[in-house]
């Protein structure tokens, strides 16, 4: 056990797995197949793995997926089960696909989503939230011991203009 945490933390990944742009055909710094060779050199005991939301929508491969097969597991959020996050978010292009869809992913990410104020056909996910921040806590605490008692905070919110953005941008796609 060391005297440090290490946080790794992604966001904007805008479903893309693989380091690829599909405009040109060229390789870019982008994607969870490369995270993941990255998280797998840096990750330890004591480490946290986290996501700040905007994975669902942004490229080729999404857009395909929600047209194509809607109604199965999306291929980028198998990529994150599979990454083995500790914990998730939302962002605001989590909803563009819509809640259901949304939902599906956050069943399946394989990680807790601790984003604070998302409600879901009208409940709040506050106290499912909250338990998920008192075992983040737990697992800090575990992770190390160091001389003095500190305390590491992570909350995460989603914009209240994002439900008049993506009202707005659903009944354009109607």
């Amino acid at each position: 056990m060391t005297d440090r945490i290490r946080i790794l933390a992604t966001s904007d990944v805008h479903g893309y797995i693989y380091p690829h742009s599909y405009a040109d055909g060229s390789s870019k710094d982008i994607g969870l197949a490369k995270i993941k060779s990255l998280v797998n050199i840096l990750r330890d005991e004591n480490t946290l793995v986290l996501d700040n939301g905007d994975v669902l929508e942004g490229s080729p491969l999404m857009y395909h997926h929600f047209v194509k097969t809607p109604d199965e597991v999306s291929p980028i959020t198998r990529a994150m089960a599979d990454l083995n996050y500790d914990y998730i978010n939302v962002g605001n292009h989590d909803f563009n696909y819509g809640e259901e869809a949304l939902m599906m992913h956050l069943q399946n990410a394989g990680a807790p989503c601790i984003t604070s104020n998302f409600f879901y056909h009208g409940k709040s996910l506050l106290a499912l939230t909250m338990l998920f921040v008192k075992l983040l806590v737990r697992r800090l605490r575990s992770l190390v011991s160091l001389p003095n008692i500190f305390h590491i905070g992570n909350r995460n919110l989603i914009s209240n203009i994002c439900a008049l953005w993506m009202r707005i941008f659903l009944l354009k796609q109607l």
